[in-house]
């Protein structure tokens, strides 16, 4: 670690933090547990409007992501209460 905050210190263009340093030789699970220490909040589970929207996004590589948003929206606008409340369904399991 010491070599590194020198390396850093010499070469300051690099814009290098000792945190993100450290962030990206740490697992997966290393990370998990270092954000859970750290006091950072879990991720919130998907809702059934974002469940909904990445199974039609999945369709619609070829159109621009920006399109896609208003696309996905619409859709979602245009389906039946019961086809919402499948897509609930699946959210809460």
């Amino acid at each position: 670690q010491e070599i590194m905050r020198d390396y850093i210190q010499k070469h300051p263009e690099l814009n290098l933090s000792e945190e993100g340093i450290t962030r990206s030789t740490l697992t997966k699970a290393e990370r998990q547990l270092k954000d859970k220490f750290d006091g950072r909040p879990t991720k919130p589970p998907p809702n059934s409007y974002s469940l909904y929207c990445a199974e039609l996004m999945a369709n619609m590589k070829d159109v621009p992501s920006t399109e896609r948003m208003v696309l996905c929206s619409q859709q979602w606008k245009l389906l039946s209460q019961k086809e919402k409340d499948a897509y609930h369904k699946k959210c809460d399991q």
